[in-house]
């Protein structure tokens, strides 16, 4: 997703990569699913939500596979 990444940025957005649990640079975890990637994501979009200068109102998901997978459910702004 790194291409798509330094897009998004480049157009002025602010990016936040995540590797899903157990997958690239994340901890290890002894049970993955979608819904615990899909919770990852929630965590994520929270963090990014409360950044100064973000406007929580304005966060998108890009996902790839199992990110797609797990994007596609309730994971947006609360």
């Amino acid at each position: 997703m790194l291409p798509f990444a330094a897009l998004l940025h480049r157009a002025g957005l602010a990016v936040l990569l995540l590797d899903a649990r157990n997958h690239g640079d994340s901890d290890d975890d002894s049970f993955s699913s979608i819904p615990r990637f899909a919770e990852d994501l929630e965590q994520g979009l929270g963090w990014l939500a409360r950044q100064p200068r973000i406007d929580p109102q304005r966060l998108f998901l890009l996902g790839h596979s199992v990110g797609a997978a797990a994007s596609g459910g309730d994971a947006g702004p609360r």
